[in-house]
């Protein structure tokens, strides 16, 4: 997943869904994201340390 961010940035993590039909429709779906990019987005919209973000990890 990429996207462009507002402000001259953009942000890029692995995606990973698993999806369940039945009848046709969709019964369920989970989404798996990447920690670390998450980390990162956080601490760039915060303006602090990775880190930090992440609560000191």
């Amino acid at each position: 997943m990429v996207a462009e961010l507002a402000g001259d940035g953009r942000y890029e993590n692995r995606l990973v869904m698993r999806v369940t039909f039945r009848e046709g429709r969709i019964a369920e779906m989970l989404e798996y994201y990447g920690e670390r990019a998450h980390e990162a987005l956080i601490a760039r919209v915060l303006d602090m340390p990775v880190t930090a973000a992440a609560g000191g990890r």
